[in-house]
């Protein structure tokens, strides 16, 4: 799993629990030429759940775990579901990681990642 995108290309990032065994992840697609957002890949270790969006050409070889379907036509938000493996779900980023499920409780001046956002 190794990340492309930084986290201020994808964001927001909204998080939502679809089922006691389902995420649905919804992004910014980054507007690029020759790449896209293909989908997204795991990994499950220690309790936790890490997720990377990946990034392939828009011609050639894309390896991702859970392709995304892209739809033709003028720009909208990514989403994709996910299976939830893990009771901790991280998503990694080019420029570090963050907590996206179960979001932790934000503090009275404002939450902590303004920009993730978990719908229950």
């Amino acid at each position: 799993m190794k990340p492309s995108y930084s986290k201020s290309s994808v964001e927001p990032v909204v998080v939502t629990k679809v089922s006691d065994s389902t995420l649905r992840v919804q992004f910014n697609d980054p507007l690029e030429s020759m790449y896209y957002a293909a989908g997204i890949s795991y990994a499950v270790e220690a309790g936790v759940m890490k997720i990377v969006i990946d990034r392939c050409p828009i011609s050639g070889n894309c390896t991702t775990m859970l392709r995304r379907h892209v739809v033709p036509g003028p720009p909208e938000p990514a989403v994709q579901e996910i299976p939830l493996l893990a009771p901790i779900v991280v998503m990694v980023f080019a420029d570090g990681e963050e907590q996206v499920f179960p979001l932790t409780t934000a503090p009275a001046n404002g939450p902590t990642g303004a920009s993730l956002k978990q719908a229950e």
